[in-house]
């Protein structure tokens, strides 16, 4: 938009009224990204990580603190997001116990790729497995591949309070 203002308007007929209008719209746009980028300091919740604190919008600040909950009830051991949030394995400070942090589908996932990924997951089976709502996972990496590589879940599960992410516990062997 800015592109096709200066080219049609101001550049074509330089008046003073062309470079008003260019003037506002610079004002306003620039106006309007530092409004958006802008978060009064009360607006951030300080959240403790394994990385340290960090500030987070209340929101995700709520589920970051519900998941970290259930994971501290959860027993000692991997985490395995089945989704595309490879920041959990550094909040929660439990190690992946695939060579993958993130499952994207046909985007950087590849057909032998899930296969590894579910070779790791029966040689090293997690203590937690994160899904992500409508997320959608490779044809062969589906959820019931997971369970079966891992162990059927327990009937627990911590469902964040935006409904994104559940946490479920795989049976003991």
């Amino acid at each position: 938009v800015f592109g096709l203002l200066v080219r049609h308007r101001v550049m074509r007929s330089p008046t003073p009224a062309g470079w008003l209008v260019l003037a506002v719209f610079l004002l306003f746009s620039s106006a309007g990204s530092a409004w958006r980028s802008f978060r009064p300091p009360g607006s951030l919740q300080p959240v403790a990580t394994a990385l340290g604190t960090v500030r987070l919008p209340d929101r995700e600040a709520r589920t970051v603190r519900s998941l970290q909950a259930a994971l501290a009830r959860a027993p000692a051991g991997g985490l395995f997001v089945a989704g595309g949030g490879p920041g959990w394995y550094l909040v929660s400070g439990r190690p992946n116990p695939t060579r993958f942090d993130a499952v994207w589908h046909g985007l950087g996932t590849t057909e032998p790729e899930a296969g590894r990924i579910l070779e790791d997951l029966r040689a090293d089976p997690p203590a937690a497995v994160l899904v992500e709502r409508d997320f959608r996972l490779p044809e062969n990496l589906s959820l019931d591949r997971i369970w079966a590589a891992v162990g059927r879940p327990d009937s627990s599960r911590t469902t964040t309070p935006d409904g994104r992410w559940t946490l479920r516990l795989p049976r003991p062997r």
